[in-house]
């Protein structure tokens, strides 16, 4: 009688504090995955909700599920699914991870347990042994778990929110079904393993020792290809701003060409205007000046702004968009303070102006306008375009439309995330049936230049 109230304490110790494993290792897998949505999100107080969260969801299963299969998979999930939502993902990724964790947790529960009964199939049949099983499925097996999940990446917050649509296809596919077969095997474990021949239970475990490996070989892949596809936005990056830079420079060769030249040729303007101001033939001069004005060297670029690089970008767009017969409107007023990370600052523009001009190419009255100001410690980034169709409703990811070669096209997005991201902005995009508009706040910190 004693030694069965001391087991049934050790029970208890083990199933209710595996609920808490359960939760730590949730909380822990996407907290190193993903980051959240706002840090209110990261206090102590939020993680211990949680963790209340899943023991009372996990013991409530556990009081109205005798078996624990079935019922008990999907609230595995679940748990992990509402910690899910408190991060920066989408929420096929929620889904995705949810499915995951919810099916890794079961395979590692249910390998322990078969491992045991296949090398001591008599010893768990005893008191002492199932309390032997139990002590690894409640406790080594979620570590071990853990241990596996945490290698398959080293750097935390790497996942990043935006992923190409066939890859969470495939991986949604991939996840529910893993998630349908822990239960199934769960099913099998709890309502025939009495049954079951020692040769039965050795059958079993190969089959969801494969299962297992399989499933986490193929999220081990799922990382390294979100990770290269990570690495490629990061090399378009650089790419673009060489080309920047490129563009950059031969505007300069340009200018200095045409600078020459003007000089060249400074002398005989004056003497023409000069005769021509004697001779008070005032039409003519006006006309002659005009010409002066009308030359490509006085066209060649327009003083938006201080700044020498972002002054050149706007240029560039603004050429671009007179090439596409889009008319565009760039206002820049900022303040004295010189600017620090001045190419990304150029490439987030650059990318938002190209989104803007191509997306006006195909509308009956286009017009882009670009606005950039400080305002209370921020700097302040307005791109505005017509449309023809409310563009968040329509594309809401924001596809790209371009069907040549898509994989190498809607990079533009992800770099401008990116870059958003890095420089710690407040963004929002608003569109209309007519108009798409992207608003962004950077902090002026980020961005001014130190000494």
């Amino acid at each position: 009688m004693q030694h069965a109230a001391v087991y049934q304490t050790i029970y208890f110790i083990l199933e209710y504090g595996g609920h808490l494993i359960d939760a730590a290792i949730i909380a822990s897998v996407l907290n190193f995955l993903f980051e959240p949505i706002a840090p209110k999100f990261q206090t102590k107080t939020v993680i211990t909700l949680f963790s209340i969260f899943c023991l009372l969801s996990l013991s409530f299963t556990h009081i109205i599920s005798n078996s624990n299969s079935n019922v008990w998979t999907l609230t595995l999930f679940i748990c992990a699914f509402v910690w899910a939502l408190t991060k920066r993902c989408s929420i096929y990724m929620k889904l995705i991870f949810s499915s995951f964790l919810g099916s890794a947790l079961i395979y590692c529960d249910l390998l322990s347990a078969l491992t045991l009964n296949t090398l001591f199939p008599s010893f768990v049949r005893t008191a002492s042994g199932y309390l032997l099983v139990f002590f690894f499925r409640r406790v080594i097996s979620k570590i071990i778990a853990y241990l596996l999940i945490s290698r398959m990446d080293s750097s935390p917050f790497r996942m990043p929110t935006q992923i190409p649509s066939a890859y969470l296809t495939g991986m949604m596919m991939f996840s529910f079904y893993q998630l349908f077969f822990a239960m199934i095997f769960m099913s099998c474990y709890m309502y025939r393993l009495d049954y079951m021949g020692h040769h039965s239970i050795s059958l079993q475990l190969i089959i969801i020792l494969f299962t297992t490996s399989l499933t986490f070989m193929i999220y081990h892949f799922f990382f390294a290809a979100i990770y290269k596809l990570q690495e490629q936005t990061a090399a378009l990056l650089h790419e673009k701003e060489l080309e920047m830079q490129s563009e950059y420079l031969k505007q300069q060769i340009s200018i200095n060409i045409a600078t020459r030249r003007f000089r060249h040729d400074f002398k005989n303007h004056i003497f023409c205007m000069q005769g021509l101001l004697h001779e008070k033939k005032y039409d003519e001069l006006q006309k002659y000046i005009s010409e002066i004005e009308d030359m490509k060297f006085m066209k060649l670029t327009e003083r938006f702004c201080k700044e020498e690089s972002l002054n050149v970008m706007l240029n560039q767009k603004k050429k671009k968009a007179d090439d596409a017969n889009v008319p565009i409107e760039i206002n820049v007023h900022l303040s004295d303070v010189p600017l620090n990370n001045t190419v990304s600052l150029c490439t987030l523009i650059a990318n938002l102006c190209d989104n803007a001009i191509e997306a006006s190419e195909n509308v009956s009255n286009p017009k882009v306008q670009v606005s950039m100001a400080d305002e209370k410690g921020f700097l302040s980034i307005l791109v505005r375009n017509r449309t023809n169709e409310n563009v968040l409703k329509s594309n809401p990811a924001f596809k790209t439309s371009k069907l040549d070669h898509p994989s190498l096209h809607g990079q533009g997005i992800r770099i401008i995330r990116r870059i958003l991201k890095d420089l710690s902005a407040i963004s929002n995009c608003e569109s209309t049936d007519n108009h798409f508009c992207w608003k962004i706040l950077i902090p002026r910190d980020t961005l001014s230049a130190t000494t």
